[in-house]
C-alpha cells in the first residue's frame, strides 16, 4: 500500500447499530460541519476530529469523532461516539451514542441506548419511547413516555418518567423533581437516597449486593464488555477511513488477500515470530538498533491495521460467497459487515479465536508483502 494511517479512538463503552441503508452521503475531515440553513435529503455518515451539525438530514445521521456537536434535525436515527459527545437537537427515531462525555438535551422521538464515563440527560431532553443508560456517572433529568434502565456506578434520577425503573449501580440517588409513575427496582450497594418531595407510583423493590465476589465478577465483565466496545470501535474506525480515503488502494489489497490467502498467512506467521525476535539481536549495534526499532514501528503500524482488513476480507469473502458470484466485492457495506462479524466471532473461545488470528495473520502477511511489492516497483 502506498498510503498509511493510523488511527486511535480512545472512548468508553457503548452499543453502536447502524441500520441498513442505501443512498448515503460520505463526510470526512478534520472538520465538519454543516450550517443551520443546510438540508441533505440523504443518510449522512460522518467522521472527523470535529463534527457539528446544525442543519437538518432527512435519512440518518452517524457520526464518529472527537467531538460531536447535534443541534440540527434528523428525521430517522442518529448514532454518534466520540471522546465528547453532544446531542441537543431534534431526532425523530432511536439513538445510539457512546462517548468520554455524552450529553443529551433535545427531543428524540424513539428509544436511546447510551454510555459512557458520564452521561448526563438535561431536563430539555423528552424521550418517546425507553431509555437504557450505562456509564461511571449518570443523571437523568429529562423525561420519557416509557420505562428507564441504569446501569454503572453512581447514577441521580431527578426527571419524570412514565413507567417502571429499573437501575443496577453501586449508588443510587432519587432527586426532589423525580416523578416514577410505575415501579422502583432497584440493585445497589446500599439504600437509595429519595428525597421526601419525589414522587414513586408504584412499589419500591431494593436488592443489596452483598457479596464482593460477585462485585469483583460484574466489574471484570464491566471492564471486558468495555475493551471489546473500544477495540471494535476502534477497527471499525479504521476501517471506514480506509475506505474512504484510500479505497482503491485498499479494495486492491483487500482482493489480492483473498486470491493469495494461503501465501499471506505464511508469511504473517513467519514475519510475526521472527521479527521481534530479530530486533530484540539487532539493538547490540547501534545501526542495527535503529533498524530494529523502525523494523517494530512498523510491525506494530501494521497490526493495528490487521484487524480492519481482515473483516474487510471476511465481508468480501461472505459476500461472494452468498451472491455466488466469480468475483470479490467490496463496498462500504461489505466493510462493516464484515467487521462486525469478525468481532462478534472472535468472543467465541478456542475456535472463534483461531479464525480470527488466521484471518489476522493472514492481513498481517499481506501488508507486508503490499510494501516488498511497492520497494522493488521503485527500484
Amino acid at each position: 500500500m502506498q498510503k498509511k494511517i493510523f488511527v486511535c479512538l480512545a472512548i468508553a463503552a457503548m452499543v453502536l447499530v447502524v441500520s441498513p441503508v442505501g443512498a448515503a452521503e460520505f463526510r470526512t475531515g478534520e472538520e465538519f460541519a454543516l450550517g443551520k440553513d443546510k438540508t441533505i435529503s440523504d443518510n449522512l455518515y460522518t467522521a472527523g476530529s470535529n463534527v457539528i451539525l446544525g442543519g437538518k438530514i432527512e435519512g440518518d445521521f452517524i457520526a464518529v469523532g472527537g467531538t460531536i456537536l447535534f443541534t440540527g434535525e434528523v428525521r430517522d436515527d442518529v448514532a454518534a461516539a466520540g471522546g465528547t459527545v453532544s446531542l441537543i437537537g431534534l431526532v425523530g427515531g432511536d439513538i445510539r451514542a457512546a462517548g468520554g462525555t455524552v450529553m443529551i438535551g433535545g427531543t428524540v422521538g424513539g428509544e436511546a441506548v447510551v454510555a459512557g464515563g458520564q452521561v448526563s440527560i438535561s431536563e430539555e431532553a423528552t424521550f418517546g419511547k425507553n431509555v437504557a443508560l450505562a456509564g461511571g456517572m449518570v443523571t437523568f433529568s429529562g423525561e420519557t413516555k416509557s420505562g428507564l434502565k441504569i446501569y454503572g456506578d453512581e447514577a441521580v434520577i431527578n426527571g419524570k418518567i412514565e413507567g417502571d425503573v429499573f437501575a443496577k449501580v453501586r449508588k443510587l440517588t432519587i432527586g426532589p423533581d423525580a416523578k416514577i409513575t410505575g415501579a422502583l427496582s432497584y440493585e445497589a450497594a446500599e439504600a437509595a437516597q429519595i428525597d421526601p418531595a419525589a414522587v414513586i407510583g408504584g412499589a419500591v423493590d431494593f436488592k443489596k449486593i452483598e457479596s464482593q465476589v460477585r462485585e469483583n465478577k460484574n466489574a471484570f465483565w464491566g471492564i471486558f464488555w468495555g475493551v471489546w466496545l473500544l477495540k471494535f470501535l476502534s477497527v471499525l474506525l479504521v476501517g471506514l477511513l480506509l475506505y474512504w480515503i484510500f479505497r482503491r488502494q485498499t479494495e486492491e489489497f483487500v482482493k489480492r488477500n483473498l486470491k493469495e490467502f494461503g501465501w499471506d498467512l505464511l508469511i504473517g506467521v513467519a514475519i510475526g515470530i521472527c521479527l521481534p525476535i530479530a530486533a530484540v539481536i539487532s539493538f547490540i549495534t547501534i545501526i542495527g538498533s535503529v533498524l530494529g526499532v523502525g523494523g517494530l514501528l512498523l510491525h506494530f503500524f501494521f497490526m493495528v491495521l490487521s484487524p480492519a482488513l481482515a473483516g474487510m476480507a471476511l465481508g468480501s469473502l461472505i459476500w461472494k460467497l452468498f451472491s455466488k458470484k466469480k468475483e470479490f466485492h467490496f463496498n462500504w457495506k461489505t466493510v462493516v459487515v464484515g467487521i462486525v462479524l469478525m468481532s462478534l466471532i472472535g468472543l467465541i473461545p478456542i475456535l472463534g479465536w483461531a479464525f480470527c488470528l488466521v484471518f489476522g495473520a493472514a492481513a498481517f502477511g499481506g501488508l507486508w508483502v503490499a510494501l516488498s511489492q511497492m520497494f522493488f516497483e521503485k527500484r
